[in-house]
């Protein structure tokens, strides 16, 4: 009985040590989700602000074509790594050199139109990046709270095959010294 509680308390430690590692090892990813949550928000923030200012300046003055090129084209960069689609004229217009007032006056309302639509576009990135890292942060939690659960658990099953074994080895003292005085008296 004691040898068989032995395994059991081996058991115990092995899975206590496992279920620990598992928990530090989820929560060193859930670490890195973070801060690739944090970086792609930063960029994504940065995008909708830098296509918001241009928006509201062409809109509200008439800028040159150098101004609205370096305010629009980190936005456009953004959304080509992010493999957005649908802000090939702006690229195309800002890729090209200094043009008239009026040529430039002719295209800004495709201009204005092609980055609403690509702002909108960065907004609901921003908005899904958010909505899924609170699921993954509520399902972390679900599982480093489950993960808890199963070391408690079996640090009270160990505890209590710790203390059964106690009461098995002082059994067996016990009856080592009545085997000894037995055969003392036996002699």
């Amino acid at each position: 009985a004691r040898d068989t509680l032995d395994g059991e308390i081996d058991e115990h430690n092995t899975d206590i040590a496992t279920y620990e590692t598992e928990l530090k090892d989820s929560t060193a990813m859930r670490k890195d989700e973070i801060a690739t949550f944090d970086a792609a928000f930063t960029d994504m923030t940065k995008a909708v602000s830098a296509l918001e200012r241009a928006i509201e300046t062409l809109k509200a003055s008439k800028p040159s074509f150098a101004q609205i090129s370096s305010m629009v084209r980190t936005a456009l960069i953004m959304a080509d790594t992010l493999g957005f689609e649908g802000h090939d004229k702006a690229i195309a217009l800002l890729s090209q050199p200094e043009v008239p007032v009026s040529d430039y006056d002719f295209h800004s309302g495709d201009i204005i139109s092609t980055l609403e639509g690509l702002l909108n576009t960065f907004r609901t990135q921003k908005n899904d990046l958010e909505s899924d890292n609170a699921a993954s942060q509520s399902a972390f939690d679900l599982a480093a709270q489950s993960k808890n659960a199963q070391i408690k658990t079996t640090q009270t099953s160990l505890a209590a095959a710790e203390k059964e074994r106690a009461k098995k080895a002082e059994a067996i003292a016990t009856a080592q010294s009545d085997l000894t005085e037995t055969n003392a008296v036996l002699n």
